[in-house]
């Protein structure tokens, strides 16, 4: 099927349901049943004498070149046109036009076509709004009007505005900081499936700000954020159980969500499973491992660097040199895990008797 055709008819059956025969409707008919050049025929008359639908779809066979050749230009004159005349589909176009173009000259055009949007009630708009007040992009920077439009998308349930309304409400950014408001609005964001939001949550539960301190729950939105990805989470998760607080200690369930977040380069959790192998902490012992990735991360964290330091000592020039060689394959990014996997794969450790060799 061709995708194009099917935005196109789509759209045409929400116009084509708002408006009785007329001109109009011959228009969209064709439109419609994907006769293009028959549709500009018939629609543009009717576009140029005014009709904002004609207009619309005019600007639709311009975007896409069919009936016509492919002009933005004209298509964004006829949507223009539409728009004024309050066609809220026409709108929308403009709205994701100038919004798309991620050019600062153009914010402004953007901010006002959003406003109109969102003063008709659009929750997309009225987020997007908020973020051009938020980041002064197109508006001056007013956190108090971003907190405004982030309120009004996040009453009728967007996550997003939910998230950046508890996050106003947590630093007391175009309202009073409050931590119960933002941990209510985390809350519902974070049930929402909003994983910044879950991670919020988390914290808050985990120092107690704006609820009552509960590490039980810290554990179960830190496991959901991690799931979904949120490197700082996976790291916290792994130190939480590479620790032993609020959970049981259990090695492997660290290494697991550190293996996750050195993916993500997280200096942090490569370090520790760094240490993890250069004791035999839920791993074999590994030197050559442990030597690579506090070489990786010695820049970033200094223990890295001394531990390396100590490593060496123990080992031979031969096994330095392979350990550097692994330390490259793991700086490349998002592949920290399959390099190492690779590596243990292809470089069995053993000690005599076919036992791993471990560091005292």
């Amino acid at each position: 099927m061709n995708i194009s055709i099917t935005i196109l008819s789509a759209l045409c059956l929400l116009l084509f349901a708002r408006t009785s025969w007329s001109g109009i409707d011959e228009c969209l008919k064709v439109f419609y049943e994907g006769k293009f050049e028959v549709a500009y025929k018939t629609c543009e008359p009717l576009a140029t004498q005014g009709d904002d639908k004609a207009q619309l779809v005019l600007g639709l066979m311009y975007e896409s070149g069919r009936g016509v050749s492919r002009n933005s230009k004209e298509a964004l004159a006829w949507w223009t046109r539409s728009a004024d005349q309050g066609n809220y589909d026409a709108l929308m176009k403009m709205v994701t036009y100038y919004s798309s173009r991620n050019d600062p000259q153009e914010y402004k055009e953007a901010a006002v076509w959003c406003r109109k949007a969102a003063e008709r009630g659009d929750v997309m708009s009225q987020f997007s709004l908020g973020m051009f007040y938020y980041n002064g992009q197109g508006v001056p920077q007013d956190y108090v009007e971003a907190a405004i439009w982030f309120r009004k998308a996040a009453e009728k349930g967007m996550s997003q505005a939910r998230f950046n309304l508890g996050v106003a409400y947590l630093y007391g950014q175009g309202v009073p900081q409050d931590d119960k408001e933002a941990f209510t609005w985390f809350r519902k964001a974070a049930e929402q499936n909003s994983v910044k939001a879950q991670a919020n949550l988390a914290i808050m539960y985990f120092k107690g700000k704006g609820v009552r301190k509960d590490y039980k729950q810290a554990v179960v939105w830190f496991r959901k954020a991690a799931e979904q990805g949120d490197a700082s989470s996976q790291n916290v998760l792994g130190l939480l159980y590479y620790k032993g607080e609020n959970v049981p200690q259990n090695f492997k369930e660290a290494i697991k969500w550190f293996r996750k977040a050195a993916d993500q380069g997280v200096h942090q959790s490569q370090f520790i499973i760094g240490v993890m192998y250069s004791k035999g902490q839920g791993v074999p012992n590994n030197n050559i491992v442990a030597y690579a990735i506090c070489s990786q991360v010695a820049e970033h964290m200094p223990d890295a660097a001394n531990l390396g330091k100590t490593l060496a000592q123990n080992m031979s020039k031969k096994e330095v040199e392979k350990a550097v060689k692994l330390s490259a394959e793991l700086a490349n990014p998002g592949n920290f895990q399959a390099a190492l996997d690779a590596y243990l794969l292809n470089n069995p450790v053993k000690a005599a008797g076919g036992k791993n060799k471990k560091m005292n």
